[in-house]
Formats: structure tokens, sequence, C-alpha cells
């Protein structure tokens, strides 16, 4: 009896250890800039004028690349791929604004092995 409890408990654990470590986002911010692989300046509001902006994530778990997807009133306007190298991997894309760009943007975090949605950044330019 003890060894089928014990070999049942070890079937999960190798077949479910995918779950136990499943890629995810640790963090992700919109900001004006990175400085020492650090987001500064993070908001989820920016004056047109503000020229770049970055996003900024820290990956957890994951083996291969991210795309970061820049999207504004429905339409992508940038999908910049990121190669993550280990755990946790802090990664970052910029976008020049143009000043006529103003309105809901997002940017959705791809998890490149299955296109799958990790997380979904918000964020606004004003007039």
């Amino acid at each position: 009896m003890r060894m089928a409890i014990l070999g049942a408990i070890l079937l999960g654990l190798v077949f479910g250890a995918t779950q136990l470590f499943a890629a995810s986002v640790e963090t992700a911010s919109i900001c004006t800039a990175v400085v020492d692989r650090a987001c500064e300046g993070a908001g989820d509001s920016f004056p047109s004028d503000v020229g770049k902006i970055y996003a900024h994530t820290t990956i957890l778990d994951l083996e291969g690349a991210v795309t970061h997807r820049w999207i504004y009133k429905g339409q992508v306007m940038a999908e910049i791929n990121l190669n993550v190298g280990g755990t946790p991997w802090r990664t970052w894309s910029s976008k020049t604004i143009d000043p006529l760009w103003s309105g809901d943007w997002k940017v959705e975090i791809v998890n490149n092995a299955d296109d799958s949605v990790m997380d979904i950044l918000e964020f606004v330019i004003t007039e």
C-alpha cells in the first residue's frame, strides 16, 4: 500500500511539474525610462509629447522567448520578440509615440511557445 501511494505521489510530481513551474510574469510596467535594468517613471497615463515609452517585464520559469505586442485602438503597431535567458529574467521593449497617437494603448506579453497572452498592460496617451 505504501509503495502505491509513493508511486502515485512521484507520478503526480513528474507529470505535474509543468504546473508547479508554469511560466509567468512577475512584474510588468509601462515607464518613461529603463535605468540599470529597472523601470523608471512608471504610470498608466502619459502626455502625447512623451516621446519614447517602455514596456518592462520580469519573466519567471520560461525557456525561449516572449513578444511584446503594442496595440493602439485595436491595431497592432509593433511586435517585438525578446529572448528569455533565465529565471527571473528582466526584459523590455520600447515604442516611439507620435504626438497624434493619443488614446488607449495596451501591450500584450505573449509566450512565444504557445502564443498565450501572459499579461496585458493598459495605458493612455493624453492629448
